[in-house]
C-alpha cells in the first residue's frame, strides 16, 4: 500500500477535518507506477493498493473521494464492487458513509460497460493502461463533481 500526501496544498473539505483522498485499487505496477507519479503532481492525497482486501480497509478508514478501481483486478464479478465503492451507505454496517465517484479502469471501453457502470453508481471509464494526462482530466471532473455533492448548505 502506498500513502501519497499532497505537496500541492489542497484544502482540507467540510469542516476542515478531512482532505481529499483518491483511492486506486489496481492490479498492475506499471497503472500503479502511472498513478504513482501523477499523484507525485497532484493536489490530492493518493492511497495506492493492489487488494480488495486493502482496498475495503481503506474505504472504511479514509472515505476516499474517488477510487479507481481495476475491472481485471475484479474479474467478471465486477459490478458489486463497484455498488460497494459508490454507494457504501447501502452496505449492512457501514450505514452514513458518503458516496465515493468510482472510475472503472478497463482495457475494454464501450457503450454497454459504461452503462453498466452507470447503473451501478459509477462516475466514468478510464482505459487500461491507465496514462496520467485521462486520469487528470477524468479524475478532475469527479472530484468537481464529489464536491458538488458533498457541498455543505452553509457553503451555497
Amino acid at each position: 500500500m502506498w500513502h501519497l500526501r499532497s505537496r500541492n496544498g489542497e484544502q482540507p473539505l467540510g469542516n476542515g477535518s478531512r482532505r481529499l483522498e483518491f483511492l486506486a485499487v489496481l492490479g498492475t505496477s506499471r497503472d500503479q507506477e502511472t498513478v504513482a507519479e501523477f499523484a507525485s503532481e497532484s493536489k490530492w492525497d493518493f492511497t495506492i493498493v493492489s487488494t480488495l482486501e486493502a482496498a475495503h480497509a481503506r474505504l472504511h478508514a479514509a472515505l476516499p473521494a474517488v477510487v479507481l478501481l481495476d475491472r481485471e483486478l475484479l474479474g467478471e464479478d465486477w459490478r458489486p464492487q463497484v455498488c460497494l465503492f459508490a454507494r457504501p451507505g447501502a452496505e449492512p454496517g457501514i450505514a452514513g458513509l458518503p458516496a465515493s465517484c468510482v472510475i472503472l479502469a478497463s482495457p475494454v471501453m464501450d457503450d454497454y460497460l459504461f452503462d453498466e457502470l452507470i447503473k451501478q453508481g459509477g462516475f466514468d471509464l478510464i482505459a487500461k493502461p491507465v496514462r496520467a494526462d485521462e486520469l487528470r482530466r477524468i479524475g478532475s471532473l469527479a472530484v468537481a463533481y464529489w464536491k458538488d455533492r458533498h457541498r455543505s448548505p452553509a457553503s451555497g
